[in-house]
Formats: C-alpha cells, structure tokens, sequence
C-alpha cells in the first residue's frame, strides 16, 4: 500500500513548520514510516534564473532594520512566461525524487509547505494575478491534487506580525496574505487557525485528521516498506543494485548537493560524449555518455563498497578505523568548508562491527564559496573511501537543523569533527569521537 503525503501550506509565521514536525514525532511513536520534506524552494533548474536575476539586480536586497528583505522584479517578459515554467519542472523533478518514489515503497510524507505556497509566491513574484488560471497555473493545480491531505494554517495579521516582525518592511506582505486566503477558499482547503499555544493547536490538527478518516499503516518488518509487491523485490541483489545505481542517495540529497552533483555529472557526461561523437552516432555518444557519467559516480561515491558489504562480504575495519582518524584530525578538509562531521548508525549505537558501514552528515559553512569546497571536500572523501575499499553513506547538509530530517532523533550524533561544538545544539547527548570503543567492537 502506497504512503501518504500531508501537506501543510500558509504565510509565514502561522507555525506549519512546528506543526509538521509534531505530526512526524508523534508517527514515529506509533511505528508509522514517515519523512518530513520541505517544499517550499524546490530550485534546480530555477538556480540560473535566480543567479542571472542577481547580476542583472533584478532580484534586489534590501536591509530594514536589522533584516534582508528580498523582492524578485520578474513582471517583465521573458521571465514572466520563463521563470513559472521554469519552477513548475523543478518542483515536478523535485516530486518525483522525494515524494513520488518514497511514498510508492510505503513512507508516508508530511511536507513543510507545497504547491500553493510556491503559485502564491511565484503570482508575487511575476505580478501576474492571473496566474492561477494560465496553462502553467493549471499544472501546478494537477500537481497540487497529488496531496493526500492539505492543511492551510492560518492567524490573525497581530499575531503574525508579533511572530514574524520582518513582514513589516516586506512591501509584499499584504498581497501574500490576501493570496492565501483566497486560494484555501476557492479550493475549500482545511483550515486551522494558530492564534492559541502550539498544544491547543496540535490538537485541533488531529481532529481534523482523524475527521479526514486517512489510513496511516504501522511499519513493516521488510525493509521499512509496507508495499507488498516491492518486498521481495528488496530482497532480489539485481533489484538491489539496479535501485541503488539509480537513485545513489539523490532522495534525501539536500537540494544544494543535488545542484553540485548534477553539474559534476553533466560535465563527465558530456567530456565523454565529445570524445565518443568521434566514433560512433551522436545518439548513442549521449546515451553512453549518460550511463558512463552516472556508473564514475556511483562507483566513486562508496555505494559500490556498501553493496560488497550487503552481500556479506566484509572489509578490513583496520582501514576504516584509520579513515575516521584522519577525519577527526581535520586533515582531509579544504580550510574554511567543513563545520562539522557527525556519524550515525552502528558508531552511534555501540554496534560497530567488520560489516558496518559509515554512516555520515557533513555540516558545511555559509556561503557559496564554502558551498564549493564542502562539495569538493565531498568529492574527496568519496573517491578517498573507493580506493580504500571503505563503504561509506555521507551526506552534506546546508545547516546543523537539517540532521536529523532522514534519521532517528534517538541517535545521538558522533563527533567525528566538531571543533565548534555544534553538533551539541542539535542533541545534548553528542558522542566524542575520542571516547569509541572501535577497536574492541571489530575485533
């Protein structure tokens, strides 16, 4: 049975993002296999839009008070036709990748923001109060209607403003909230107002849930998936390898990495079909271009070992225990990219053994610059684990908060490298790296 996806959508301020994380604690509880996903800024495609905007300073920032405001200017043609279109195929890929294909192997999705809040903004945005009823418009409402369940939270103007006082300066605030409005009204969305403390409210979210009548199923055994038709799939090794040569990790990628990732694999891919164009058809130097890019990747990337080791091959942990040495030491790190490396799974629980793999989160630090190097450090590090034949699962995050999105809070993080103890704010109960028991728990 496939999962569902719970979509909360509003202005800023109204508490969605407390609330959605509420309803996935408390599916946790109950054994229910959820992920939470923001939705708000599915940019990939729309990045090169947005960095042409910035130059030509049609995008501008402004500093009132102590806050940025940002005002995209995109009512003059051709961005006002390009810029939806451009948005719509971002947050369909965006869909597909994180939602689509989780929720058809049995995962439920509470999303953080969805459909309506990216019309709302992108009629702001472009000034085109017709949107909505534009063939693109139209689009985004069929994909919309992908929803299980929406929610539009709502409050009164005093109450946002006390919560969210930067809208004061936003010319756009107003315009936002009459958008809103009106849309959760046309399309008779459910609604709840958060004007009362976040427990009242939580409250009120449930019994309009359990008033929609959904069927949330507890987790099964197999692989996390209640599907039944991909259960023994999971368990066939050509499935289990076609899947993760497919996917390699790009469904709970930050958005960030995927942007680094698609340019990394767009050049590979397209230095090999300018050197096999000279040999054979231009079809088929872009479709071996693609599979040639796509298998590096994959192989560089230590999903190659971590397969090894499924099958029930095992490693020498001598060579793992040294990898995570140097990691600790801060000596793999290009100076100013990494803020911090966390570990999970099997070093988190104690459990370390012959046939673990690694399991990790690298924080990086603000700005583009350092986006670059935290993604040339990831570069690094992966093709470091291929050649050293150690099976590893790392993942670069834009901000310690984004930790525990894909992972248990009852795991408490290792500090593989923490020099600013920020790890500490995200789980009191950090793990020094100093204080493992590697070496006993492999032998």
């Amino acid at each position: 049975m496939s999962g569902l996806l719970i979509c909360f959508v509003g202005v800023d301020g109204t508490g969605k993002t407390a609330l959605a994380k509420l309803l996935v604690a408390g599916m946790v509880k109950k054994r229910i296999p959820v992920k939470y996903l923001w939705f708000r800024f599915p940019y990939f495609f729309t990045l090169a839009i947005l960095g042409v905007a910035r130059v030509l300073r049609i995008t501008r920032y402004t500093r009132k008070a102590r806050y940025r405001i940002v005002e995209h200017n995109f009512q003059f043609q051709p961005l006002r036709t390009l810029y939806p279109v451009v948005l719509f195929l971002d947050a369909l890929l965006y869909y597909f990748c994180k939602v689509s294909v989780q929720t058809r192997i049995g995962f439920n999705i509470v999303c953080d923001r969805w459909i309506p809040d990216i019309i709302v903004d992108t009629t702001v945005d472009t000034s085109n109060p017709d949107l909505e009823r534009s063939w693109i418009g139209r689009l985004f409402k069929m994909l919309a209607s992908k929803a299980s369940f929406v929610v539009f939270v709502d409050a009164s103007d005093f109450i946002l403003q006390m919560r969210r006082p930067e809208t004061e300066f936003d010319p756009t605030t107003r315009t936002r909230r009459s958008l809103y409005r009106s849309f959760a009204q046309r399309h008779k969305l459910n609604t709840i107002f958060s004007n009362n403390p976040l427990e009242v409210t939580c409250k009120e979210l449930l019994n309009l849930i359990n008033k929609s009548k959904l069927t949330l199923n507890p987790l099964d055994k197999t692989y996390g998936s209640s599907n039944l038709w991909l259960q023994p799939l999971l368990k066939r090794r050509f499935f289990a390898i076609a899947s993760n040569w497919f996917f390699q990790g790009t469904l709970i990628m930050t958005t960030s990495e995927l942007a680094f990732r698609f340019v990394l694999e767009f050049a590979m891919a397209a230095s090999i079909f300018a050197v096999l164009s000279f040999f054979v058809s231009q079809t088929l130097s872009v479709i071996a271009g693609i599979l040639f890019a796509h298998t590096i990747n994959w192989m560089m990337n230590g999903n190659f070992w971590i397969l090894y080791k499924f099958f029930g091959r095992e490693l020498n942990p001598d060579s793992i225990i040294a990898f995570l040495a140097k990691l600790n030491s801060g000596k793999y790190f290009l100076q100013n990219g990494v803020l911090a490396i966390a570990g999970f799974g099997s070093l988190s629980r104690g459990q370390f053994r012959r046939s673990s793999d690694l399991d990790m989160r690298i924080v990086r630090q603000k700005g583009f610059t350092n986006w670059v190097r935290a993604n040339l450090f990831m570069l690094k590090l992966r093709s470091t684990s291929f050649l050293k034949k150690i099976p590893i699962d790392a993942f670069l995050l834009d901000k310690a908060d984004q930790i525990y999105e894909h992972i248990s809070r009852n795991e408490p993080p290792v500090a593989i490298y923490d020099p600013q103890g920020v790890l500490r704010t995200v789980n009191d109960n950090c793990i020094l790296f100093e204080d493992l028991q590697l070496i006993d728990s492999c032998s």
